[in-house]
C-alpha cells in the first residue's frame, strides 16, 4: 500500500465544515446564518449551502444565548453595527444552531422562543443529530418541527 496516500487521507478533513455568518442588512436589521461548506468530508455538496437563518426579530430574542454558547466554544463575534463576520464553528454547535434557527423561525411569542432555545441548548449531541436529520432530510419537515416545538412549549 502506498503510505503517502494513507498519510494524505489522514490529513484531510474527516468532519464536515460549518460557518456562522452574521450580516448587517441595515442599521436595524441583521441576519445570522449557518452554512455547510464544500469539503472532502461532504462530497455530495457541489457548493456551500445555507442550512438555516434567522432574522432580526427572532435573533433579538436568542442572540445573548447564542453569543454565550459561542464564547464557551472560543468563538467571538464582534458587536456593533456594520460588523459583518464569518466564523468557523464545530459540527456539534452547527447542529444545535441549525435546529434552533429552523425551530424558532416562524414563532412570534418570546416565551415560546426562549423555551425552545433552552430545550435545544440542553439536548445531547445524539438527540440533536436525530432531530436535525429529521428536519433536513424529510421532504416535508413542518410536522417534525411542530413535534419538536411541542416537546418544549
Amino acid at each position: 500500500m502506498n503510505f503517502s496516500i494513507v498519510r494524505s487521507l489522514r490529513s484531510s478533513s474527516v468532519n464536515p465544515e460549518f460557518e456562522l455568518r452574521l450580516s448587517y442588512i441595515s442599521t436595524t436589521e441583521r441576519d445570522m446564518q449557518i452554512w455547510q461548506l464544500k469539503c472532502p468530508a461532504s462530497p455530495h455538496l457541489k457548493k456551500s449551502v445555507c442550512l438555516a437563518s434567522i432574522g432580526h426579530r427572532e435573533l433579538d430574542v436568542v442572540e445573548i444565548r447564542i453569543r454565550k454558547v459561542l464564547l464557551e466554544n472560543g468563538i467571538h463575534l464582534p458587536a456593533g453595527q456594520n460588523n459583518n463576520s464569518i466564523s468557523r464553528i464545530p459540527e456539534d454547535l452547527a447542529l444545535k444552531l441549525t435546529l434552533l434557527f429552523k425551530a424558532i423561525a416562524p414563532l412570534r411569542k418570546v416565551h415560546n422562543i426562549n423555551a425552545i432555545a433552552k430545550g435545544i441548548e440542553e439536548m445531547e449531541r445524539e438527540e440533536a443529530a436525530y432531530w436535525i436529520g429529521m428536519v433536513l432530510y424529510r421532504t416535508h419537515p413542518r410536522k417534525v418541527l411542530a413535534a419538536l416545538r411541542t416537546l418544549f412549549v
